[in-house]
């Protein structure tokens, strides 16, 4: 973000926080699944799956749901065509509703 010229929200920092986090808790799980394996054989002959693997990827899936949260590019600036025409109905609008207040004020009807 920084080599972009862009300055993360406070949403964002909590949002890289988390995945820092994350990232690390992952390294250490696949760490401890390479000491101990990916698998074990139990004693009446079944196959069991490290407890770590089902962590890692929820952990693999929390982060890219976190880090998809994190802008990384520069919001479009707006359009001022766009702009003054949205300021023109809206301008339209409050004169209107002004005008309608005003007649329901008059009690002459004038």
């Amino acid at each position: 973000m920084a080599e972009q010229g862009l300055i993360p929200t406070s949403v964002e920092e909590e949002h890289l926080a988390t995945a820092k986090d994350l990232a690390d808790r992952i390294e250490l799980l696949q760490a401890i699944v390479g000491r101990d394996g990916e698998s074990r054989k139990l004693k009446d002959g079944r196959i069991m799956l490290h407890p770590a693997l089902a962590e890692m990827r929820q952990c693999e899936s929390v982060l890219t749901r976190v880090v998809g949260s994190i802008s990384t590019m520069e919001d479009a600036p707006k359009n001022p065509k766009k702009v003054k025409a949205a300021n023109t109905r809206w301008r339209a609008t409050q004169l209107a509703a002004v005008e309608r207040s005003r007649k329901a004020a008059d009690s002459y009807g004038s």
